[in-house]
């Protein structure tokens, strides 16, 4: 299966202003997703200058 992004965010968390504070973060392994790993705003801009594809997805555990 092609790779359709290269990481898939499930949720932002934002400060009372309604800036960014932290980000959730998956890589995208073909058919699965890795369980994430909390990221900043600055690190999802430097994943997209340097040509990375992101996505954002509503998360539902099951």
């Amino acid at each position: 299966m092609a790779i359709w992004t290269d990481y898939l965010i499930s949720h932002v968390n934002r400060d009372s202003n309604g800036n960014v504070r932290k980000v959730l973060p998956h890589i995208v392994y073909g058919e699965t997703v890795s369980s994430g790993s909390v990221g900043t705003e600055e690190e999802v801009i430097y994943l997209l200058k340097i040509g990375y594809s992101i996505k954002t997805i509503l998360w539902e555990e099951s």
